[in-house]
């Protein structure tokens, strides 16, 4: 189970340090951007889990007339929005798991962060309310797969130590939705210690209950499994790419 809270937390400590470290998560807006819909006007359009806006460029790029509400869990990373785009747009702060809205939007999008919801399939029930008849829901996220060697890794370790949360399997994603897209997108870090920080720097670090802390001592231990298995610290990302 995710902590909602914790999420929060994390997300708003890396408002500042987020455009430098998100390299997955700019690669998937540019391949998510292409797969969307040529609508003209005034549509009206939601993004969820807006972040720092690197998915809104491309949204404002591609639908200049557009009415386009940000929503984010995180206070911080909506003013970080603000800050970019001013009132040109609207903001709210919100989890989008609970959101309710009495608008209908033409087109809602999501860049990356459906993987933190701990219900997708009635969240998703729920955003459909919200959509026009002939709208859309498109969005990208982190699927089942990503961030194996680390999971390998800390289980051979300890059962007692869990870094990342489970994702969700394509085989799921493929029940909600059509699946666009899947592709894998690997990274490589200096160190273990250097792929952790990566993680928190955008906030992505676990969320989950009951997380235990981890010291130097285990990290250390950790990487040796690491690279004993894998010969190098390398991040698999499975990115998943979805129509509904």
């Amino acid at each position: 189970m995710i902590k909602k809270e914790t999420v929060k937390k994390n997300f708003s400590k890396s408002a500042e340090s987020y455009d430098n470290y998100a390299i997955v998560q700019k690669h998937m807006a540019h391949q998510l951007a292409n797969f969307l819909p040529i609508l003209s006007g005034e549509i009206e359009i939601l993004e969820i889990g807006a972040g720092t806006g690197i998915f809104t460029k491309l949204l404002l790029k591609k639908y200049p007339l557009a009415k386009i509400t940000l929503l984010d869990i995180s206070e911080n990373m909506i003013e970080a929005c603000r800050s970019k785009f001013g009132e040109q747009l609207d903001y709210i702060v919100d989890d989008a798991e609970n959101f309710s809205t009495n608008k209908k939007f033409d087109l809602i999008v999501s860049n990356a962060t459906f993987q933190w919801f701990n219900d997708l399939g009635k969240s998703l029930l729920n955003l459909k309310r919200f959509v026009k008849k002939n709208g859309n829901i498109y969005f990208s996220i982190f699927s089942e797969g990503t961030y194996k060697e680390l999971s390998y890794s800390f289980n051979k370790f300890s059962n007692d130590y869990k870094y990342s949360q489970n994702f969700y399997s394509i085989n799921l994603l493929a029940n909600v939705g059509f699946v666009l897209k899947e592709e894998i997108f690997v990274e490589e870090f200096k160190s273990l210690f250097d792929f952790l920080k990566s993680i928190k720097k955008i906030g992505a670090q676990s969320s989950l209950k009951d997380r235990k802390t981890l010291t130097p001592n285990i990290l250390k231990k950790v990487e040796k499994i690491y690279l004993e298995e894998f010969k190098k610290i390398k991040a698999s990302n499975y990115l998943t790419y979805v129509k509904i």
